[in-house]
């Protein structure tokens, strides 16, 4: 009379019933070792896919359903990641910017300053001019929101950018910067070595603003160009010019662009000289308070 088991089942129990009684458990867990070492690659990916498909993913201001393709998800996390690394470069430059500003106005303080205004680019001159439209809005020490006076210089990170040519109302004021065509300041050439300012043996000359981001040095005589190693690359700083803040002086004003020939006075170099950053493109610029030229 058969038992109603099929065969297979009699084979297994056997099998089973063999390798239970003869096989020493040693060999059986160096067999299990063995192919968790090789499945375990399988292991880690059906463990993850497995925490994706079960719950919700946030990162950041994003939520993933878990309805979403693994895959799909990857890559909206990787997007999302890119978008905070990008915001975490923002700020920490915003926070250096910020950083920068407060040692100026300690180091203002010092010499005698009453303090800095940070201000808003928010137009141009529709003329052509190197002329910017500025308004306060925010402002350091004791000084309040906008308050502006002519001839009241002005900087930004890469040295100085003009002096305020006329005032409005609700803090608003028109920025001169220093190449526009009416600009007019007492620079002298050097280099930048080891972080110190090696100056070169030229006099102090009157630069002057030629417009569209450029200034221009007229009265150098070409021998004493020569002698000098001027080369493109030189820097120009401000000079200890009346005209502007003594905090200022030692200020950089731009880099050296070209170096030729007068064409229209003979035995005269023209050097032209460009700030390190393009003044028309400026959105920031800080104006020094409380002290007028």
């Amino acid at each position: 009379m058969s038992s109603g088991l099929p065969g297979i089942f009699w084979v297994s129990f056997f099998l089973a019933l063999g390798t239970a009684l003869f096989v020493p458990i040693a060999f059986g867990d160096w067999v299990r070792g063995s192919l968790q070492f090789v499945l375990w690659p399988a292991r880690l990916l059906h463990d993850a896919t497995s925490r994706l498909d079960s719950t919700p993913s946030n990162a950041g201001s994003i939520t993933i359903d878990p309805s979403t393709p693994a895959g799909e998800r990857v890559r909206l996390l990787t997007d999302e990641n890119a978008r905070l690394s990008q915001q975490v470069a923002l700020l920490t430059s915003q926070l250096q910017a910020v950083t920068v500003r407060l040692s100026e106005q300690d180091r203002l303080a010092v010499q005698g300053e009453q303090g800095l205004s940070m201000a808003r680019v928010v137009g141009s001159d529709s003329g052509g001019r190197d002329v910017v439209s500025i308004v306060g809005s925010a402002v350091t020490d004791r000084n309040s929101i906008g308050g502006y006076e002519v001839n009241q210089a002005a900087i930004y990170s890469g040295g100085v950018a003009g002096k305020i040519s006329s005032v409005g109302v609700a803090g608003q004021a028109q920025l001169r910067l220093i190449t526009d065509r009416d600009a007019k300041l007492t620079g002298i050439f050097g280099r930048f070595e080891n972080a110190s300012f090696k100056r070169l043996p030229l006099e102090p000359i009157v630069v002057e603003g030629m417009g569209q981001n450029e200034m221009r040095v007229s009265l150098l005589k070409s021998p004493d160009v020569a002698t000098s190693g001027l080369k493109l690359g030189d820097w120009v700083v401000l000079h200890e010019d009346p005209q502007w803040p003594a905090a200022l002086h030692g200020r950089k004003v731009g880099v050296v662009s070209y170096i030729g020939q007068r064409q229209d006075a003979t035995g005269f170099a023209e050097v032209r000289v460009r700030p390190q950053m393009n003044l028309l493109q400026l959105r920031e610029v800080t104006v020094v308070v409380g002290q007028v030229k």
